[in-house]
């Protein structure tokens, strides 16, 4: 009696055994399912990883943006200008804005990065030949008008206005420094002045034949 109650406790024990080991790879199964079945957390549902955004990858700025950087930049509001390009152009691989606008008897050349919104050049130009008058050049830096830097270039030219043809007037910065680039053909020369607007002195002279 007592052998036979020995063997069946052996036989319970075994069958508890065997059922507890059952049940640990059928868990462990299920687990291994629900692994391979998860969806990636790191993805949305764009197909574009959690925590990204577009910032940093080539976004361009908008015609709107580098029109309001141009007057910024120019002192001036959109209510008081005449926008007369604004287009987008590439250079040196670069995409750039080119905005053009008038003021008054001047007119704003400006080109700014599509990308970063930096000022890359910026100039402008008077559109009239009559002599700027003191007003108008007040807060420009220029001591000496546009006529007076003309008859500059004509004397180091050894010329006279009848002489010839401008070919070009303009008021420019460069270097933070207000100048006057000319240009004036006669015959077959043509001559290249660039004069500073402070001081009247001459910064660049050049001429050549109209031909090269």
């Amino acid at each position: 009696m007592k052998r036979n109650f020995k063997i069946g406790c052996i036989l319970l024990c075994a069958a508890l055994v065997t059922g507890c080991s059952g049940r640990d790879d059928s868990k462990r199964v299920q687990d291994a399912d629900v692994k391979e079945t998860a969806p990636a957390e790191s993805v949305d549902n764009g197909g574009n990883k959690e925590g990204t955004d577009n910032r940093g990858n080539g976004e361009e700025i908008g015609i709107a943006k580098a029109k309001e950087i141009a007057l910024n930049d120019a002192k001036l509001k959109e209510k008081d200008v005449q926008f007369t390009k604004e287009g987008q152009d590439t250079e040196d691989g670069r995409k750039v804005y080119d905005i053009e606008f008038y003021h008054g008897e001047k007119e704003y050349d400006y080109e700014i990065d599509a990308v970063s919104g930096n000022i890359i050049s910026h100039d402008y130009e008077i559109k009239n030949q009559k002599e700027l008058s003191g007003e108008d050049m007040k807060g420009n830096g220029s001591a000496i008008t546009l006529e007076e830097a003309k008859k500059i270039a004509l004397k180091k030219a050894g010329l006279k206005e009848k002489d010839g043809t401008w070919k070009k007037e303009k008021e420019d910065r460069d270097d933070g420094r207000m100048t006057y680039e000319l240009e004036f053909v006669s015959g077959e020369i043509e001559y290249e002045f660039e004069i500073d607007a402070e001081n009247g002195n001459i910064l660049d002279f050049e001429k050549e034949t109209v031909h090269n």
